[in-house]
């Protein structure tokens, strides 16, 4: 895996977090307030309390995804991050190792 496409992950990991939180927090507030008047209204309750209780599942999901990410996420983004970033810093010295080297084989001659 190249270092870029190990910091984009890292930052992925990093990041997804926080927003996954946020939007599941206020799409459940959102979606609690609209079952709440319509089943208020006194409409067909039925079909609406089993797709309420679905929504309210895949909601759950996505919440206890985001915390897991929190603790699980991170530390990996973390570590991912600082590994690509040792490659890059060492590929970067190498690079720099082999330009003096035909540098001084050029002056040579």
């Amino acid at each position: 895996m190249t270092t870029k496409k190990k910091k984009t992950i890292a930052i992925i990991l990093f990041v997804y977090p926080i927003p996954l939180l946020i939007i599941t927090l206020v799409m459940y507030a959102i979606f609690a307030f609209v079952v709440a008047a319509v089943v208020g209204s006194g409409n067909d309750s039925h079909s609406i309390v089993i797709i309420a209780q679905i929504v309210n599942f895949l909601l759950g999901a996505c919440g206890i995804l985001a915390v897991a990410g929190f603790f699980i996420g991170i530390p990996i983004g973390v570590v991912l991050y600082v590994v690509a970033h040792k490659q890059e810093k060492a590929e970067g010295t190498v690079a720099l190792e082999q330009n003096f080297a035909q540098e001084s084989v050029v002056e040579d001659k």
